[in-house]
């Protein structure tokens, strides 16, 4: 892949527009096998939104011989590992207790793992308008068309089972995979910015700034229903402006305001003028419904 890149720079003077090509179907494999072992979504999961507590080992598994792939107990750890030695997760360090973290590698095989996961959650959807969708939130800012999507076609996927293991977390992978966009965007979940986390950081690749799209940085909310105090069919009975008084829903929206002000002056702070920075916050009411709200402070005037 350095050469193919690097051949790129040296007969067209820029770096390919596609850097996930034909050569990683075999790793496409890899990642494919382990989703559809039992639990193996949630490894892939765990890996797009970098969870240290999930990806961390007190050491590695090394026996994976024809015996072991049929027969042994495919657990965490044996998942985790065999990504290892497949060569999409790295080694990042060891935490304060000396276990073992892993990583994505880099951005081509995060790709890659949006796209297993995609595939594994949703192998039906892919509208013919998604990609406008899309395009018209990087250039506009305008969440809508995205969040009508996930609300309309996405969580109607889900069970009463899911609400077992909902979180924000979950809502932000499912925009992840719906928004996921590599050819434009540097995209990082979980970016550390100043002294926090960011949930979602969007920014334009260099080659890509001259099309006049947006950057991001998103703040992502989950209110329960219990929470709200509200049974699932009430909730989608709400209209939008109703869910927004909601009192949790302000509380959780007043949250993410106080995060997100400070993540765009850190951003604003580090990369200067060159950011178009926009900043959402997003809320979801369980599985149910979505609302949104787009945050201005003193660094995006």
């Amino acid at each position: 892949m350095s050469l193919y890149f690097f051949d790129s720079v040296k007969e067209r003077r820029k770096w390919p527009e596609q850097m996930l090509d034909n050569n990683l179907s075999i790793d496409r494999d890899k990642l494919a096998y382990i989703a559809d072992l039992p639990q193996g979504s949630k490894v892939i999961e765990a890996a797009i939104e970098k969870d240290t507590d999930t990806l961390t080992l007190s050491s590695l598994v090394q026996r994976f011989g024809i015996h072991d792939l049929l027969h042994a107990k495919k657990d965490q750890a044996f998942m985790v590992s065999l990504l290892y030695f497949f060569g999409v997760l790295t080694l990042k360090g060891q935490d304060d207790f000396g276990e073992l973290c892993l990583t994505v590698p880099n951005q081509v095989i995060f790709k890659l793992y949006v796209e297993t996961l995609k595939d594994q959650l949703f192998p039906e959807w892919e509208a013919n308008d998604s990609k406008l969708i899309r395009r018209h939130f990087y250039a506009k800012g305008d969440l809508n068309g995205v969040c009508e999507v996930i609300e309309q076609e996405v969580l109607p996927i889900f069970s009463n089972r899911d609400y077992a293991h909902a979180n924000e977390l979950m809502i932000k992978t499912i925009f992840v995979l719906l928004a996921f966009d590599d050819t434009y965007y540097q995209i990082d979940s979980e970016k550390e910015i100043g002294i926090g986390y960011a949930d979602l950081v969007l920014l334009v690749r260099p080659h890509a700034r001259e099309y006049g799209i947006l950057d991001f940085v998103l703040e992502f909310k989950y209110v329960s229903l219990k929470a709200l105090e509200l049974s699932g069919e009430e909730v989608k009975q709400l209209d939008e402006a109703a869910c927004r008084e909601l009192k949790p829903v302000q509380v959780a929206f007043a949250e993410a305001k106080k995060q997100l002000a400070q993540y765009s002056r850190d951003l604003k702070r580090k990369y200067g003028s060159l950011l178009k920075l926009r900043s959402f916050a997003v809320v979801a009411l369980g599985l149910e419904r979505m609302v949104w709200q787009k945050v201005i402070d003193a660094s995006n005037e």
